[in-house]
């Protein structure tokens, strides 16, 4: 019998089970929700897993971007800490022998919460610090010397020496004020290094590594600095000049390594008085004074080197005869005629002498005989030392130039002969440049 009533019940069953079965009979957030959330990147550990070190964790790459972390740091599995604040751990010493990781939990609005966790890290170890001298490198920093990385005596965190300490050793070069990156010498693995020409201008180091079982340590560098020439002198000083006070010695430096002055290298001079430094005497010439008669006088060079590395060295002139005192200047001879001349045909000459320096070691006199006459010759000096004879005069005046003079002050006269008398003329001191 036909139950068309039956047919509607079968209907509203398949209706009520699509409702039920159907995917998206359910609301699209709420499905998100209960999908799983994991990280796009896995959460990390970082860190020395030692005893005393602070370690640490990142909380991997989530999207989006969670609304809060929380990290939880796990000894081989089980929970010690939690925090909310800090993503780092301090291990303690009953973690020795265990392994560490971290668990990141994350809670977002939007995805709800998330966990990760890191891969572990151990098992921890309780190695104590080695720890290196302060000590520096020996050597001088010259191409052809030897340099020794000296590694020294290694302690631990009670200071006491570790014995047996192994090391290892990387010789390195830098251009000064540029980068500062460090170039490895190849094959200079060894203790001592000796730098060559190829070395110069290069700033030389060595890293140091210790190591012992039960310890830790870190490379310990060794900076030796900017290889340069060493400061040489290869000839003595030298003086010239004469030994007499008011006279200028000339110093010379010498012949020396670098060779050139420059901003890196400068020389310095310093005048001595029996081994004695002058006060104030410290250019490269030296006026003689009266304190200096009867006394020795002495150069001394010094090369200074500037830099990363300053050195120098010092090089002695050999010392000077004895300083003569000047030789005493006689007063003008009064000019009296001869006594057998009638005083009708006496007659007295004044010379008169003038002069100046106009161009570098060179000196003009002007000299003028009164009254004037017609044929005379006189004698210049420089000092007590005849420098020009038989200077004709014409007209009772002449102009005399005087070139390559020293640098220095110069006394000059004149001294007119004739038959009746000898006359000199008054002195000209002159400054030649």
């Amino acid at each position: 019998m036909y139950r068309p009533y039956a047919r509607s019940v079968v209907a509203v069953l398949l209706l009520a089970s699509c409702m039920l079965f159907h995917p998206f009979a359910v609301p699209r957030a709420q499905a998100d929700a209960s999908a799983v959330w994991s990280p796009e990147s896995e959460p990390e550990i970082f860190g020395t897993p030692r005893v005393g070190e602070r370690i640490g964790a990142n909380q991997g790459l989530w999207s989006p971007s969670p609304d809060h972390v929380t990290f939880t740091w796990l000894r081989d599995g089980t929970e010690v800490l939690e925090s909310e604040e800090y993503s780092t751990y301090v291990i303690q010493p009953e973690d020795f022998g265990h392994k560490l990781s971290a668990r990141v939990t994350v809670i977002s609005s939007d995805r709800g919460t998330g966990t990760a966790t890191t891969a572990q890290i151990g098992p921890v170890n309780n190695d104590r610090p080695l720890y290196a001298p302060t000590d520096g490198p020996i050597g001088l920093p010259h191409p052809g010397h030897q340099l020794d990385a000296n590694p020294g005596q290694w302690v631990t965190d009670d200071y006491s020496v570790v014995p047996d300490v192994t090391f290892t050793y990387q010789w390195s070069r830098s251009r000064p004020n540029e980068d500062g990156t460090m170039e490895k010498i190849a094959n200079a693995t060894e203790r001592f290094y000796t730098p060559t020409l190829d070395d110069l201008g290069w700033s030389i180091s060595a890293v140091i590594e210790g190591r012992k079982d039960g310890y830790f340590s870190y490379p310990a560098p060794r900076n030796v600095g900017v290889i340069v020439e060493q400061v040489q002198n290869h000839a003595a000083p030298s003086i010239t000049g004469e030994t007499t006070v008011g006279s200028v010695l000339i110093g010379s430096p010498g012949v020396w390594t670098p060779a050139v002055e420059s901003e890196f290298f400068r020389l310095s001079y310093q005048w001595l008085r029996d081994g004695k430094n002058i006060a104030g005497a410290t250019s490269s010439s030296y006026l003689l004074r009266s304190e200096d008669a009867g006394r020795h006088i002495t150069l001394s060079v010094t090369g200074q080197a500037y830099g990363y590395y300053q050195h120098n060295a010092t090089a002695w002139s050999a010392p000077t005869v004895v300083i003569q005192d000047p030789p005493a200047i006689q007063p003008d001879p009064v000019v009296q005629p001869p006594a057998d001349q009638p005083p009708s045909q006496r007659q007295e000459f004044v010379v008169h002498l003038a002069g100046k320096s106009d161009r570098r070691g060179k000196v003009t006199l002007k000299v003028r005989i009164t009254p004037r006459r017609a044929r005379a010759s006189v004698t210049i000096f420089d000092g007590p030392k005849p420098i020009r004879r038989s200077v004709k005069l014409k007209d009772g005046r002449a102009k005399i130039t005087l070139s390559k003079l020293k640098k220095g002050r110069h006394t000059f006269k004149v001294l007119y002969r004739h038959q009746h008398a000898t006359v000199i003329s008054n002195r000209v001191r002159i400054r030649v440049r």
